[in-house]
């Protein structure tokens, strides 16, 4: 029995699958479960001492990456995926869709980024209790446009090749992942709930897609405008970012790293025993 055919997913997937149904009315039921189990989801990493472990063991191993030889690349990696970055692929891409008049798919990549960033602030704010609204590390955003093209690529390729879009941004993604962990910027269970769940709704607005649209249209021009720009506007994020961009660690890494200094060691006591060794040297 396909989807179709069941009473209630029939009717919640119908607009995704039947060209003929009007697909609003499913996405903004699946937008709306999808958002109650990121929620669900939050609040049980924030509860779960297993999770909680996780993320405190992904600290310290990103902490012994950070030497001055690593901090520059990271920075160039977490700035592939800034908002200022995504915002200017969004642009690029759809104008290059508007020139094209392909208006079917410039809705759905204006609805997928629009709503990926949305979702992406209300994690910040689920997660982190802060409005994050423009950040370098909303991963759901930078997935869901990287599944995206890849989806929507993807076709122009022979059959054998197809999954090389996939590959590419699967790749992207990780990068990105691992300098928002390398920074601090998010914990390990926000990167995978935010690459998950933004993979699953890329997916679902993909499927929508390719409902509506089953030509193929040039993937060339997609792919030189996503990655070049994606690739390039890291150059204009250093110059306005880069000073502000540092490593803010933890506040348990934070203090297990002053508890495993010595006390006279950090308040300035060394120098004080030593100036007074030294003067009862001077004395005998």
């Amino acid at each position: 029995m396909c989807i179709r055919d069941s009473p209630k997913l029939g009717k919640l997937t119908s607009g995704l699958v039947d060209p003929r149904q009007p697909e609003k009315g499913s996405l903004a039921m699946l937008a709306i479960l999808l958002l109650v189990f990121i929620i669900a989801a939050i609040w049980f990493a924030a509860i779960n001492d297993t999770l909680l472990r996780w993320n405190q063991a992904s600290e310290s191993f990103f902490y012994a990456f950070h030497n001055p030889w690593t901090i520059a690349p990271m920075k160039w990696l977490l700035f592939i995926g800034h908002d200022l970055s995504l915002l200017m692929v969004t642009l690029v891409v759809s104008i290059w869709f508007m020139y094209r008049r392909l208006y079917i798919v410039l809705s759905h990549w204006l609805l997928l980024s629009i709503s990926a960033y949305i979702f992406s602030v209300l994690i910040c704010r689920i997660g982190h209790d802060q409005w994050h609204v423009v950040a370098s590390h909303h991963v759901f955003w930078f997935t869901a446009l990287a599944s995206f093209w890849a989806i929507i690529v993807a076709g122009a390729y022979p059959i054998k090749w197809r999954s090389w879009p996939y590959v590419l941004a699967g790749m992207l993604i990780l990068l990105f992942a691992f300098a928002s962990l390398f920074f601090y910027q998010i914990n390990l269970a926000m990167v995978v709930l935010s690459v998950l769940t933004a993979s699953i709704w890329s997916m679902l607005i993909g499927i929508a897609f390719r409902t509506r649209n089953r030509k193929q249209f040039l993937g060339l021009p997609v792919k030189i405008a996503f990655l070049l720009t994606l690739l390039l506007m890291p150059l204009a994020n250093w110059l306005l970012f880069s000073s502000s961009t540092k490593v803010v660690k933890p506040e348990w890494l934070q203090q297990q790293i002053s508890e495993k200094t010595t006390g006279w060691a950090n308040n300035g006591q060394q120098t004080s025993v030593s100036y007074t060794h030294l003067r009862a040297h001077e004395t005998d």
